[in-house]
Parts: structure tokens; C-alpha cells; sequence
């Protein structure tokens, strides 16, 4: 008998373009330096249950279930459309989505970015619950609830309007808000900032509940209840006048 040597050639072809899984799910965990280019359609399951990559998919679609659940990356999707659910759950990433619209639900829950939203708009819920970022949303508008619940930037927002419920609750910032105005609730209830607001005025309630500063506010003015409850400050304020309540309850000053 003579021995027959059988040579088989496997030819591979690697999808570059996008993956389509009408069941199951296409990627489930892997690393890779580039993500599916091309968006990701999964009837049923997910798309790409969790990956690190270097770039994440350019667009993100999801009917039912969560386009995008898990992964840490350093660009995050352009656009993001979810009727139901999440767009992004968790992610890690220098740049954050674009764009955010979130009828219900969260459009980002949470994150970790250096850069936060330019517009923030939601007509129920709050459109950033969590993050750590360099720079905070330019404005925030929010008839109900919350427009930036806890964060910690060094910047703040510049303008602070809420007709019901805070507008920063509590933050960690190099520069306070350059004006406070709060109908009802705090404007700023507790943050630790080099540079304390300006201008305080409030009509009822604490502008200011409890914060550390080198600075603090210079001119004070209560109506009813205290403009600056507890402070540790090297200046004292220069101005206090309080027709009822007291302006300064207790504070530890060089001046």
C-alpha cells in the first residue's frame, strides 16, 4: 500500500464591514484594536455583548435589548436611538455621545469622560444620573427632576435655573456658579470649591448649606432662614444683614 499525503487549504475571511445575527449573538466578548465598523442589527439577543476596542461602532440600533452593554473604549457611538432601553449602559471613553434624547429612561446612566454633553434635553428623567468629567454641561434646563444629579468637574455649570427640586445637589468644582437663584429647594446644597458664589439671594431656604472654600460669599442677604449655614473659610463675609434669621450660623475664619 502506498501512503497518500492529503494536503486541505482552509480559506478564512474575516467580516470587516459589520455583523448581521438574526439569533444569538455575533460577538460575544473579545478585544480587538477596531470595532465593527458598520452598525450592528440583532433581532433578538444583543449585538456585541462586551468588548474593548480602540473604536467603538459608528452606529448603534437596537429594537429590543441593548445595542452597545458593556464595553470600555476611547471613542463612544456618534448617534444613539433607543425606543426602548438603553443606548449606552456603561461605558468608559474619552468622548462621550454627541447628541442625547431620552423620552424615557436614561440616555447615558453612567460614565467616565472628559468631556461632558454640550445640550442636555429630557422631558422625563434626567439625562446624566452619574459621571467624573472635565467639563460640565454648558446649560441645564429641567422642569421636573434633576438636570446633573452628582459629579465632580472643574467646571461648573454657568447658569443654574430650576423651578422645582436642585440644580447641582452636590459637586466638587474649582469655581462656583457665578449666580444662584432657587424659588424653592437650594441652589447649591453641599460642594467644596476655591471660589464661592458671587451674589447670594434667597427667599426662602439656604442658598448655600455646607461648603469649604478659601472664599465666600461677599455680600449676604436673608429674608428668611441662613444665607450661609456652616462654612470653613480664610475671609469672613464683608457684608451681613439678616431681617429674620441669622445670615452666618457658625464658621471658622482667619478673618
Amino acid at each position: 500500500m502506498s501512503a497518500q499525503l492529503k494536503h486541505e487549504i482552509i480559506e478564512e475571511f474575516a467580516n470587516d464591514f459589520g455583523g448581521d445575527m438574526f439569533g444569538g449573538e455575533g460577538a460575544s466578548m473579545f478585544t480587538s484594536c477596531a470595532a465593527p465598523e458598520s452598525f450592528g442589527s440583532a433581532l433578538t439577543g444583543e449585538a456585541v455583548d462586551m468588548f474593548t476596542s480602540c473604536a467603538a461602532p459608528v452606529t448603534g440600533s437596537a429594537a429590543t435589548g441593548e445595542a452597545t452593554g458593556l464595553y470600555t473604549s476611547c471613542a463612544t457611538p456618534l448617534t444613539g436611538s433607543t425606543a426602548t432601553g438603553e443606548a449606552t449602559g456603561l461605558f468608559t471613553s474619552c468622548a462621550e455621545p454627541k447628541a442625547s434624547e431620552a423620552l424615557t429612561g436614561d440616555a447615558v446612566e453612567m460614565f467616565t469622560s472628559c468631556a461632558a454633553p454640550t445640550t442636555s434635553s429630557t422631558a422625563t428623567g434626567d439625562v446624566v444620573g452619574l459621571f467624573t468629567s472635565c467639563a460640565t454641561p454648558t446649560t441645564g434646563s429641567t422642569a421636573t427632576g434633576e438636570a446633573t444629579g452628582l459629579f465632580t468637574s472643574c467646571a461648573e455649570p454657568k447658569a443654574s435655573e430650576t423651578l422645582t427640586g436642585d440644580a447641582v445637589e452636590m459637586v466638587t468644582s474649582c469655581a462656583a456658579p457665578t449666580t444662584s437663584s432657587a424659588d424653592a429647594g437650594d441652589a447649591v446644597e453641599m460642594f467644596t470649591s476655591c471660589a464661592t458664589p458671587t451674589t447670594s439671594s434667597a427667599d426662602a431656604g439656604d442658598v448655600t448649606g455646607l461648603f469649604t472654600s478659601c472664599a465666600e460669599p461677599k455680600a449676604s442677604e436673608a429674608l428668611t432662614g441662613d444665607a450661609v449655614e456652616m462654612v470653613t473659610s480664610c475671609a469672613a463675609p464683608r457684608d451681613s444683614r439678616a431681617v429674620n434669621g441669622e445670615v452666618t450660623g457658625s464658621f471658622t475664619s482667619c478673618a
